[in-house]
């Protein structure tokens, strides 16, 4: 059964087909675009948030994948849904996320930022409360006076 025999068997009901939309695709209009991910969008961010467990990293896989789609629309056979070729196609872009990402894994870059100087630990009320010992850095506490002491509200 193709697209066209399974669009009948749907009932039809005025709605527009699946065919319909494939047509509208191909033939590059940008609402048809939009129909396809509003219509499409939520199902496939899901998938991709399952193989990838990060939502940043599902959004950008079914980003890639709707540009790859869009590419593609032209070889679109037919033989399935529309939907169940997106589907496989978020599928391919999120392992390749997962490949990319177990090649070049991310590392924190925490231990490259400067840190607070030891003299200054956290304070609710300013964010920065002196302490009265000198860090193993400094001679004396002289060093740490070059930034403004906020007052403390201890």
């Amino acid at each position: 059964m193709d697209v066209s025999e399974r669009d009948a068997s749907d009932g039809g009901d005025g709605a527009e087909t699946e065919s319909d939309l494939v047509a509208r695709l191909r033939a590059g209009d940008e609402a048809a675009y939009a129909e396809l991910v509003r219509t499409q969008g939520g199902r496939m961010f899901a998938v991709a948030r399952r193989l990838l467990r990060s939502d940043d990293d599902a959004a950008d896989a079914v980003q890639e994948a709707f540009v790859s789609a869009f590419r593609a629309i032209a070889s679109f056979e037919g033989g399935a849904r529309l939907s169940t070729w997106l589907h496989r196609i978020v599928v391919n872009a999120a392992l390749m996320k997962l490949r990319t990402r177990a090649r070049r894994p991310e590392v924190s870059i925490e231990e490259l930022l400067p840190r607070r100087h030891a003299l200054w630990s956290g304070s609710r009320s300013t964010g920065f409360r002196p302490t009265t010992e000198p860090c193993s850095c400094c001679a004396t506490s002289k060093a740490s006076t070059r930034r403004r002491r906020p007052k403390c509200s201890a």
